[in-house]
């Protein structure tokens, strides 16, 4: 049986938590798509990216339980690509702290998977996965990769 996930009433990848652009209006945390307000207004027309190839893990991912819907617990999660073009989970909190459930469960799913993690708790951001992984992000611990979410 398939996962039949719609993002509904969730608008939480319009609302300033991902760094991106969307017809030349860049969109980071404080600055959201001036094209939402309650829904989207270019809904029929809008492009391609970011707005159709994003897909937040909740509304793929049918390991992920129906709880963790980005707009019941704040948080948005994904999978992007790190500096070394290695496939990890971006955690962002979306305007409060990080629910302890949620990072407990998040902490254990990438265990179970081996699916390193960059996750945001109380806005600093956290490492969790190998030591390349981790090492990469002394760096520039809080820069996020130009490419934020495609991992084809």
């Amino acid at each position: 049986m398939g996962l039949n996930r719609e993002c509904g009433d969730c608008t939480m990848c319009c609302q300033g938590h991902l760094y991106t652009n969307v017809n030349n209006h860049p969109i980071f945390p404080g600055n959201p798509c001036p094209y939402i307000s309650h829904n989207c207004t270019i809904y029929e027309d809008r492009p391609d990216y970011p707005c159709k190839q994003f897909q937040c893990q909740w509304l793929i991912n049918p390991d992920f339980p129906e709880w963790m819907k980005p707009n019941k617990i704040n948080v948005l999660a994904w999978k992007t690509r790190d500096f070394s073009n290695n496939v990890y989970l971006e955690v962002n909190e979306c305007g409060q702290p990080i629910p302890s459930n949620a990072l407990a469960w998040l902490y254990e799913y990438t265990q179970k998977t081996n699916l390193p993690m960059r996750v945001q708790v109380h806005g600093a951001f956290h490492y969790y996965g190998h030591q390349d992984f981790k090492q990469q992000w002394n760096v520039n611990p809080q820069q996020p990769p130009k490419n934020i979410f495609k991992t084809s």
